[in-house]
């Protein structure tokens, strides 16, 4: 596997990892003000300009 690749792969997991920990906040949110936590999830893809 070469240093791209290895890179490439590194920063995906990241991505994964913190679109995770993202979603884990916002639901246990949503939890704590009464919400029901499976009508709040949001694609980061398109929260993307809002997240950062």
């Amino acid at each position: 596997m070469s240093a791209n690749e290895q890179a490439r792969n590194l920063m995906m997991r990241q991505n994964q990892l913190v679109k995770n920990r993202q979603q884990s906040m916002l639901t246990r949110s949503a939890e704590e003000v009464g919400l029901d936590p499976t009508e709040v999830r949001v694609s980061r893809d398109r929260a993307s300009g809002s997240m950062s």
